[in-house]
């Protein structure tokens, strides 16, 4: 019984772990290939799937820039649409 709850637990983590690295976002996620990942986790017992969890949690913090701006008040290009806004309706104002 110990046997087959060992066996389920390994398939189940090594799976999820299988899972979770080739979706991640990265082509390096924590700094080695997907497909390498996926060689530790499947060629390690235990010791890759548990790897990867570390480093995922715990290990490594995400110091890659941002993309691009996360709300729209800090996109320099939608504050500048939106002066151009003000600017306009002020003019309309004036003119009326």
């Amino acid at each position: 019984m110990l046997r087959l709850v060992l066996i389920l637990g390994y398939i189940a983590v090594t799976v999820y772990a299988i899972a979770d690295a080739t979706q991640h976002r990265e082509a390096r996620p924590y700094g080695l290939p997907k497909w390498l990942w996926v060689a530790v986790i499947i060629l390690l017992p235990y010791v890759g799937a548990i790897a990867w969890f570390v480093v995922k949690f715990l290990g490594h913090e995400d110091d890659s820039p941002r993309r691009g701006p996360t709300a729209p008040d800090d996109d320099p290009e939608y504050l500048r649409w939106l002066e151009e806004q003000q600017r306009r309706k002020s003019r309309d104002d004036k003119d009326r």
